[in-house]
């Protein structure tokens, strides 16, 4: 009897009690103990929730399950590919880990200030959508400049993302910072290792891809105008060398009659309207989700920078190009490459 007394008597169910007893305490409201719809969700958003550009919500995979609820390490690598949900994913894995410990300093390092702002803005996305209260500015988002120059006095968890832009002096300091606890490098890549890696995509379809040998300059006004017969102009990114983007400019904006923009890497979100159809070097398109991209001016282009400008869209890409050369032929293969594996699959 003295150990009856010691428990909840409205919720304990005994041997002895009557059946409108039972029934009552079945039938009383738990509202009080259970958590509330809001945060039901935004547990299950904030953790298994990939968010795109558009809004549209995806259920992580399992791999990225795996990632996200992980324990915090010393130093990993996680690799992934284009479309992979990899940004979503470093971006659930610090607000969890900020919802676990509110006073953890995050910090996520991204290669542009224009990529840095997108990230912002997805974050804050990623927030409204989970229901959660967590100050997004909480969360630095910093160029490597930036963070060179007003390099925190401790970081719990520091996040490079896109790392195969950064020199290496600069990832050897970042791995061997004394004033950091736990350090992830992301980096695009197809290849399965022992690190990290993701390999579903989310773009759920093969994207096409043409190569033309032909005259950049006219190729590119031919296939924009096409393209505006079933898209936004927004939908549409040009990548090429600053000569031939300033040439385009004003030739495209006659031949189609919408608005081109050229886009800068080096300003802000703010700066620059996106509205429109874009035109970039291949040093300012990092973080840019597009459905179609033309490439051009592919010759003098590291091979890192073309393959992602080849990886960034998600309906189709065109590769123009006038001569035969190396990089044409890496392309080739990559494409070849995704055919295959495509094909595996179905």
């Amino acid at each position: 009897d003295s150990f009856k007394n010691l428990l909840p008597q409205e919720r304990i169910m005994f041997n002895d009690s009557s059946q409108e007893d039972i029934l009552n305490k079945m039938l009383e409201p738990l509202t009080d103990t259970l958590p509330s719809v809001a945060r039901i969700m935004s547990t299950l958003l904030v953790q298994y929730a990939i968010i795109d550009h558009k809004k549209n919500i995806f259920l992580a995979s399992k791999e990225q399950m795996q990632f996200i609820n992980s324990d915090l390490q010393t130093s990993i690598t996680l690799k992934a590919p284009s479309g992979s949900g990899k940004t979503s994913s470093i971006l659930l894995k610090a607000i969890l880990e900020k919802l676990k410990k509110t006073s953890l300093k995050i910090v996520i390092i991204k290669p542009t200030t224009l990529a840095c702002d997108i990230l912002k803005k997805k974050l804050l996305n990623t927030i409204e959508h989970a229901i959660i209260e967590i100050d997004p500015t909480s969360i630095k988002i910093l160029t490597p400049d930036a963070f060179s120059e007003n390099t925190p006095r401790s970081i719990d968890l520091l996040i490079c993302d896109d790392i195969e832009f950064y020199s290496q002096s600069f990832l050897l300091d970042m791995k061997n910072m004394k004033n950091k606890k736990h350090l992830i490098l992301v980096e695009n890549s197809n290849t399965q290792s022992e690190a990290e890696h993701f390999t579903k995509s989310f773009r759920g379809f093969e994207k096409e891809v043409t190569f033309h040998q032909t005259n950049q300059h006219a190729k590119t006004l031919q296939i924009v105008s096409s393209l505006l017969d079933a898209n936004q102009p927004k939908d549409i990114l040009i990548v090429s060398d600053n000569l031939s983007r300033v040439n385009l400019k004003d030739d495209l904006e006659a031949f189609v009659n919408e608005k081109v923009l050229l886009l800068h890497g080096t300003e802000s979100l703010g700066q620059q309207n996106l509205d429109g159809i874009l035109l970039a070097n291949y040093d300012d398109i990092h973080s840019i989700e597009v459905k179609h991209t033309i490439l051009m001016d592919i010759n003098a282009v590291e091979s890192k920078k073309l393959a992602y400008a080849y990886n960034l869209c998600s309906h189709s890409t065109y590769i123009l190009h006038n001569t035969e050369s190396k990089n044409l032929e890496l392309l080739r293969n990559n494409f070849e490459t995704t055919k295959t594996e495509e094909g595996n699959k179905t």
